[in-house]
């Protein structure tokens, strides 16, 4: 009743969107928590986890490979009698399965964050598009006067807002008058002169009941007021149902509420995706930097262990080498022995 007018009007609810309170409040906290906007916000984060995982992938993947390089290069330089030590490839398989798992599992959740990247932009046209608060409050249906209305048709709206009024003007009439009987009856104090006296009864309860004349008096014509404002009503609320055609307005709001119950719907679902993502990353980019973690500490002993070994086969070839001129100069003083 209050936004009916010739221009249309909004008979909404606190929203201004027309819905039933419990979709109402859905809507309201979709809008509160960022609406469509959160969720395209939410896109990039998806993929700026997913490229720090690859790059990480990236950087374990060339330790590997810078070690297993150093290994092979002295192994060649030394030669496999020398160099003992197992080959890193042989070592190091369990890391490069672990890197290839995780590649595919990115690989398949970037092409998940693009199907959740393309569902997104298709509703933002589409059903989403009936969550934008400015689009509920326009495509809210209103009650519209007719094309061609009478002065008494211009006048129903009005004259049932006024009657309304009065009607919420008798409510408060109602509480003053129950307060002031409430008075009366707290400071009656009929008992006490009914002790007092020992005969004449009937004139002293008449003597008491005088003072409820005035408010049963304010009671009976507030009731008999409700009465025909009431009746006023039945009468201006029949007229606009049949002037502003209100069983039209009622299945187009019907119909609206449901479209935008479908768009929260689809809403809900894309939020959950993306929230599901967000925690898919959240352990995964823990496990890709324990994978990092493991490759390091990998490379690191490994090239300790080369360090200790390249000194091992340093030692040996020195003391091959002190052996050989021990045997040399052995030769050259037997040669001399038997010169002599």
């Amino acid at each position: 009743v209050a936004g009916a007018s010739d221009t249309g009007g909004d008979p909404a609810g606190a929203s201004g969107a027309g819905l039933p309170p419990p979709l109402d409040e859905e809507v309201g906290s979709i809008q509160r928590g960022g609406g469509v906007a959160a969720l395209i916000g939410g896109l990039p984060r998806l993929l700026d986890i997913n490229e720090a995982c690859t790059q990480q992938l990236a950087a374990a993947t060339r330790m590997l490979e810078a070690e297993s390089t150093e290994d092979e290069s002295c192994r060649m330089m030394y030669g496999p009698q020398a160099w003992t030590r197992p080959n890193s490839a042989d070592l190091n398989a369990n890391l490069y399965e672990k890197i290839r798992t995780y590649t595919d599992n990115l690989e398949q959740a970037a092409r998940s964050d693009e199907s959740m990247r393309r569902r997104i932009e298709d509703a933002m046209d589409g059903v989403l598009a009936l969550l934008d608060p400015t689009a509920l409050v326009n495509d809210t249906p209103k009650l519209r006067a007719p094309m061609l209305s009478t002065a008494e048709d211009s006048s129903i709206v009005p004259e049932l807002q006024s009657a309304l009024g009065e009607l919420e003007a008798l409510g408060t009439e109602r509480a003053k008058i129950e307060d002031t009987m409430k008075a009366l009856k707290e400071n009656d104090n009929i008992m006490s002169k009914v002790m007092a006296q020992t005969d004449a009864y009937d004139e002293l309860f008449e003597r008491e009941l005088v003072k409820y004349d005035a408010p049963r008096s304010a009671v009976a014509a507030n009731v008999s007021s409700q009465s025909d404002i009431l009746s006023r009503v039945r009468s201006l609320h029949g007229k606009l149902l049949q002037t502003y055609d209100v069983t039209e307005w009622r299945a187009a709001t019907r119909s609206h509420a449901e479209a935008v119950r479908e768009a929260a719907a689809h809403y809900r679902l894309l939020a959950s995706g993306m929230e599901q993502g967000l925690t898919f990353y959240s352990g995964f980019t823990e496990a890709v930097r324990q994978l990092g973690s493991d490759c390091e500490a990998f490379v690191e002993g490994r090239r300790k262990e080369k360090g200790e070994l390249e000194q091992a086969v340093a030692r040996r070839a020195q003391q091959a080498a002190m052996a050989a001129e021990h045997a040399v100069a052995s030769a050259a003083a037997a040669s001399r022995a038997a010169a002599d």
